[in-house]
C-alpha cells in the first residue's frame, strides 16, 4: 500500500511521500536492529537490500502472484542470512 501510494502521489502530495519514505526508513532501521541483536555483520546493508526486495515484490505483485512471493521470500531471507544452507 505504501509503495503504491508513494508511486502515485510522490509528485502531487509531499505529506504522503514523506510518510511513505519514513515508513521505509523505519523498516530498514528495525530490521537492522534485529540483525545487530543476532550479531549479523553488515546489518544495515543487508537490511536495506532485503527491504529493496520487499518493495520490489510489492511493486510487482500483479505480474505473478504466489511464485513471486515465494521467490521474494527466499531472496529476502538470503539477504538477512536467515536461510539454512
Amino acid at each position: 500500500i505504501y509503495q503504491q501510494a508513494f508511486n502515485e502521489f510522490r509528485h502531487e502530495d509531499e505529506d504522503i511521500a514523506g510518510v511513505c519514505i519514513s515508513y521505509k526508513q523505519e523498516r530498514v532501521r528495525l530490521v537492522t536492529e534485529l540483525l545487530l541483536a543476532h550479531d549479523i555483520k553488515q546489518a544495515k546493508e543487508k537490511a536495506t537490500r532485503a527491504e529493496l526486495i520487499f518493495n520490489g515484490l510489492l511493486a510487482s505483485l500483479e505480474m505473478g502472484g504466489a511464485e513471486l512471493i515465494t521467490l521474494a521470500k527466499r531472496m529476502y531471507f538470503e539477504q538477512l542470512q536467515l536461510t539454512k544452507e
